[in-house]
């Protein structure tokens, strides 16, 4: 796969240019003739789509996607990286555009939850960790807007070095704070009061959410592929 043209495609995604991007991502999976090298655009495809609002679309590409890796999925004696990686995140941006379109709160939390299970083994991979985060940011959001705070809590305190919504972690950890039995502890009380102020003031008018999205996926690619070159693989 083309890996500069890959990176010009998110760079037009984080410049706001998201059908330029979708033509891009396009273009990059047909001109790509390994399998499992095609999904990885084909993904990213879907995420500009449904940003652009184009949501029956974005559930066609991301269905392409995951038909094309079924069927080169190896056998269960096989381990392949390469698949482990493209699957895991094909099944994070499935249940990240559940999320996206704003439905039902418990069936994204229950797709998150199914994902992290299945992938498990492969998510404690250190060069994972940008998409295990990935995973429990979301599945934080998601419990504190459930009410489920006290499960939201833990998950948010956890998250020390954010790569991605920084803003809505002191926004929802400062509700956190403010809620339930927590409104017995003062220190408590002004932490969340400072991390709701300090998140309001730096939240910005749109999250790129979708950039971001892309962006984990490309991390964990590029992480894939350097052990792959250091092991001769």
């Amino acid at each position: 796969m083309d890996e500069q043209r890959l990176l010009k495609a998110c760079e037009l995604v984080d410049k706001g240019k998201y059908s330029e991007a979708h033509i891009e991502f396009i273009q990059l999976a047909e001109n790509t003739p390994e399998p499992l090298e095609k999904a990885w655009p084909l993904i990213y495809a879907a995420n500009t789509l449904q940003t652009l609002g184009e949501q029956e679309a974005a559930t066609v590409q991301l269905s392409a996607a995951r038909n094309l890796i079924e069927r080169h999925r190896p056998s269960i004696s096989a381990r392949d990286e390469r698949f482990a990686a493209v699957e895991c995140f094909l099944d994070f941006v499935d249940a990240n555009l559940l999320w996206l379109r704003g439905g039902n709160q418990e069936a994204a939390l229950n797709r998150f939850d199914a994902a992290l299970k299945k992938h498990r083994l492969a998510l404690k991979d250190p060069r994972s960790r940008g998409l295990h985060e990935a995973f429990q940011i979301r599945r934080a959001f998601i419990l504190a807007d459930l009410g489920r705070w006290k499960e939201a809590m833990p998950i948010l305190e956890g998250i020390k070095s954010p790569q991605e919504y920084r803003e809505g972690i002191a926004f929802y950890l400062g509700h956190c704070y403010l809620s339930g039995d927590e409104l017995s502890i003062r220190g408590r009380v002004r932490e969340g009061k400072r991390q709701i102020d300090r998140s309001l003031k730096a939240w910005p008018a749109q999250l790129p959410r979708v950039s971001r999205a892309l962006r984990t996926g490309n991390d964990l690619l590029q992480s894939q592929r350097l052990c792959q070159s250091k092991t001769g693989t």
